[in-house]
């Protein structure tokens, strides 16, 4: 789990055993496995559109839903988000984000859309 991940709760603190989760798919993440398995199947990418309703990545602890954020600084962010565009368009984008003035170094929560570099699924039937 990346270091810079929070756990954030109201009430009672719950601290797993370990790092295994046994969680239904609840949002953007279920697409993210659907294309992950069609990906590693050579199957046909499933359909786009699906669980627009939540962003970000959502666990279950079967009677709760949380989201999951990342804290860091909003010019972490910013340098995560150009990766993930073509390098000429984020040229460009970096070129605009650097004429607005703001404090680069201020940290917030921001929502985890992709799973970990080491993330590991077990598909239950």
């Amino acid at each position: 789990m990346s270091n810079s991940w929070r756990v954030k709760t109201e009430g009672d603190y719950i601290s797993p055993p370990s790092h295994i989760m046994d969680t239904p798919l609840l949002g953007y993440e279920y697409v993210m496995l659907q294309r992950l398995l069609a990906h590693s199947l050579n199957l046909p990418l499933p359909e786009s559109g699906q669980c627009n309703i939540y962003c970000g990545v959502l666990v279950s602890d079967g009677s709760n839903t949380f989201q999951i954020f990342e804290y860091q600084s909003l010019e972490q962010r910013i340098f995560q988000q150009l990766q993930l565009i073509p390098v000429d368009k984020a040229s460009l984008c970096h070129d605009e984000i650097n004429k607005i003035q703001f404090d680069r170094t201020k940290k917030d929560y921001f929502p985890v859309y992709h799973f970990p570099g080491d993330a590991c699924f077990v598909v239950k039937m």
